[in-house]
Parts: structure tokens; C-alpha cells; sequence
């Protein structure tokens, strides 16, 4: 049996009196349509153990501490985006909430791209739950075009309007907002999503993502140089910071050395860090 939706915005009266303790919010714009059997349509969807994260710090302190904190593990961990952190490391604490829609029916009526702000609210009064401090996301299909460290001590505002890249989403499917409260040892995990009226994509790219290009730099298509460069925003800079791999591959048949190159350019003194992989060798220079 398909479960049955209700239009957020026609019951948010009706919601905010039901609300548990657990309910801190839901993305206002674009609205969002909730399942039937979603009984509480501003709470949590899933959790994260902090213990059972991988990384480094204390999350037992303030929520501002727990976030530094947060931050600064991040930075040294393997994930892209706190999208790609969720999907590896959530579980789903509500019935029939998935990490791609959280309690939202991905069927609704879509909606149009909001015209500046994606919008989060908890009541007429409060945007962010000022306490659940953390990082949060909004992402167009597979691009993200908007991001935050500690969303709850940056955006105050009731509703909170997050600024993101508009003209990277025309063209796209569905809105989703992800967003990671460390105010505690176990991490809650928010996911709104909206299906998005059709546009057209102006081929915009958006200063929130993560590009990746893999080109054959010598053009034979087969043995030889390959380059792979990654634009990484920084989002309290603005800036790009690219991490360019040259791969120099020989043929593996006839036993001689692969080299890889790695390009780090540091945005901040505008130089580049090369680190070189020869075979077993590895060196800094």
C-alpha cells in the first residue's frame, strides 16, 4: 500500500502543536509534503554515534565546541560533503524515512526553485533550534550549491534563508536539505526534500561543489599522462582550492614504474605543494 501525503504548509498549526521534544524543523521553501505516517513532521530522521564516527575530538562539550570540533575532524576525514558522511554513516531512527527524503514524499507536488533563499523553520519564531548547532547542505540533484559549518549560529533568522546557487539548480529534478545537529554525543540527522518544476539548465556551475575532470592529457587514449582536477570551494573564503593529480602511467606489462603527480595549490599563499608517488617511493617535496 502507498502511504498517503499531507501538504505541510496547510497543517503547520496542527504540527507544531504535536510536536515532540525531538522536532526541530522542516524546510519551509520550497514546501515540502510529508508522508502520512510521519508522526512527528519537524523531528530527526536518523542518528550518528559520535563514537562510532572515525573521527578524532571530543562532542561531549557545548554544541559550539561540539561543532569546532566537528570541523575540524571533517577536514582531515575522507568525505566530500556532509551528504556523502550521512549516506555512509546514518541510521534511520523513523519509519519509512530514507536518507534521500528524510519523512518527505519524493512524489509531491513539485515546486519552484525559490527565488534567493532556501528556507528552514521550527515556528513562527525560530528558524534553526538555536542550540542544534552544525553543519548543513542544500543540493540540486548530485550538485551542491549551498554550505554551512554551524548553520544554527550563522543563519538566525525566522525562517533562516540560506543564500545558495540558483542558476546551478536550473535544470534539476529535486531540492534536498541536509543538515547534522552535534548539540549532543549522537549526532541528529536532518533530510528535507522537494521535487523541483521543470527549467532549463543555463549550464551554471555552482561555487558550492566539488568538480571533478579526468582528461587524456596526451590524447592516445591508451598508456600515458591522464590529469584529474578537483575545484574545491572554500566556503568561508570563497575561493577555489585545486587539487590536481597527474598520472603518468607506463605499461604495468613490461615492469616499469607508474608516477603519479599531485598538484596541491593552497589558495591562501597562491603557491603549489607537490606531492610525487614514483612506484614505492613516496616523497614531499
Amino acid at each position: 500500500m502507498v502511504a498517503s501525503k499531507t501538504f505541510f504548509p496547510s497543517i503547520a498549526a496542527t504540527a507544531m502543536l504535536l510536536a515532540t521534544a525531538n522536532g526541530h524543523g522542516y524546510m519551509s521553501d520550497p514546501a515540502v509534503t510529508f508522508l502520512s505516517s510521519s508522526t512527528d513532521n519537524t523531528q530527526f530522521i536518523a542518528t550518528i554515534e559520535s563514537s562510532a564516527s572515525g573521527f578524532s575530538g571530543t562532542f561531549s562539550g557545548s554544541p559550539a565546541d561540539n561543532t569546532a570540533a566537528f570541523t575540524t575532524a571533517f577536514a582531515s576525514s575522507s568525505y566530500t560533503s556532509l551528504k556523502d558522511l550521512i549516506d555512509s554513516l546514518a541510521t534511520i531512527t523513523v519509519t519509512d524515512a530514507t536518507l534521500t527524503c528524510g519523512s518527505c514524499d519524493p512524489d509531491e507536488t513539485a515546486q519552484a526553485l525559490p527565488t534567493t533563499y532556501v528556507e528552514w523553520s521550527h515556528s513562527d519564531s525560530e528558524g534553526f533550534t538555536s542550540s542544534h548547532e552544525g553543519p548543513c547542505e542544500v543540493w540540486c540533484d548530485d550538485v551542491r550549491v549551498f554550505q554551512d559549518d554551524d548553520c544554527a549560529a550563522d543563519y538566525t533568522t525566522a525562517p533562516a534563508e540560506m543564500p545558495y546557487d540558483r542558476d546551478a539548480c536550473l535544470g534539476t529534478s529535486v531540492l534536498t536539505f541536509y543538515w547534522l545537529a552535534l548539540h549532543s554525543s549522537t549526532w541528529q540527522v536532518y533530510v528535507n526534500c522537494a521535487p523541483l518544476e521543470t527549467t532549463t539548465s543555463t549550464g551554471a556551475t555552482s561555487s558550492y561543489a566539488y568538480e571533478l575532470d579526468c582528461l587524456d592529457s596526451d590524447g592516445d587514449n591508451g598508456n600515458g599522462d591522464y590529469r584529474l582536477d578537483v575545484d574545491h570551494n572554500d566556503s568561508h573564503d570563497r575561493s577555489n582550492d585545486r587539487l590536481g593529480v597527474n598520472i603518468n602511467h607506463n605499461n604495468n606489462h613490461d615492469r616499469s614504474n607508474d608516477r603519479l603527480d599531485v598538484d596541491l595549490y593552497d589558495n591562501h599563499d597562491r603557491s603549489y605543494d607537490r606531492l610525487d608517488v614514483n612506484h614505492d617511493q613516496l616523497r614531499r617535496n
